[in-house]
């Protein structure tokens, strides 16, 4: 944000410039929390689009492997949007690993370490999530929430290449 330096003899009796600071803080807090949120919470987080010309090695409409990626990608973004479907025991993380694991293991070739670096990422979430004995994300703390977020921001975009190849190439799930 760009501050205006005040001069000499300036009111200070207008209050709206720093009513006007704040909301704008406030959505930038807002957006940062949600933005948070996503990657901590393990739903499929869509930061940044890649340049869909780059989608060469698309797999084939009716090749197996395409198939299988789009239809487990279908069923993490099923299971991901059902707002009954929390991650609170260890089981539940598992399993969230188990279709990374799987989703990985079917992408394009050219996507493999977007894909190992997202398995990564939910990982590290399983750990972080099993320290604090499986609460929602909302229950963590916010110092650590706000560090994960920051250690992990170049990881998501990387991984966020092969969510947005799955977005692209599989379309929504229905």
């Amino acid at each position: 944000m760009i501050k205006k330096a005040k001069s000499p003899g300036a009111s200070t009796s207008n209050p709206a410039p720093k009513k006007l600071q704040k909301s704008h803080k406030l959505v930038i807090v807002l957006i940062s929390t949600t933005v948070g949120l996503a990657i901590i919470a393990g739903g499929l987080y869509l930061a940044t689009a890649t340049d869909k010309s780059t989608n060469s090695t698309q797999p084939s409409p009716g090749s197996s492997a395409a198939a299988d990626f789009c239809a487990i990608f279908a069923d993490i973004e099923k299971q991901t949007s059902d707002p009954d479907a929390a991650l609170d025991s260890a089981e539940d993380w598992q399993e969230r690993i188990n279709w990374t694991q799987r989703l990985v293991a079917v992408a394009p070739e050219r996507l493999r370490e977007q894909g190992s670096i997202y398995l990564q990422i939910v990982k590290d979430r399983a750990e972080l999530m099993a320290k604090y004995d499986y609460v929602s994300v909302q229950g963590l703390p916010r110092d650590i929430s706000t560090q994960f977020i920051a250690d992990h921001k170049d990881a998501q975009l990387r991984a966020n290449e092969l969510i947005d190849y799955a977005t692209t190439n599989c379309g929504a799930a229905t």
